[in-house]
């Protein structure tokens, strides 16, 4: 969920390309706008799958 005051709330999901599961997505919500190269970053817990994605929500 994303949500900010005086905006619509947005209830979505992301996807890594790479996810064995993304052919069978429960609610066919996969799109190709939410789909995303795994990016890996070297964090305190280990390596992180990353994803930059930017949400427009409306007034």
């Amino acid at each position: 969920m994303a949500s900010a005051e005086g905006y619509e709330p947005i209830t979505t999901e992301l996807f890594f390309s790479d996810c064995e599961h993304i052919d069978t997505d429960a609610v066919a919500g996969v799109r190709s706008s939410l789909v995303h190269e795994p990016v890996y970053e070297a964090t305190e817990r280990g390596k992180t799958q990353i994803i930059d994605h930017q949400f427009c929500l409306r007034k």
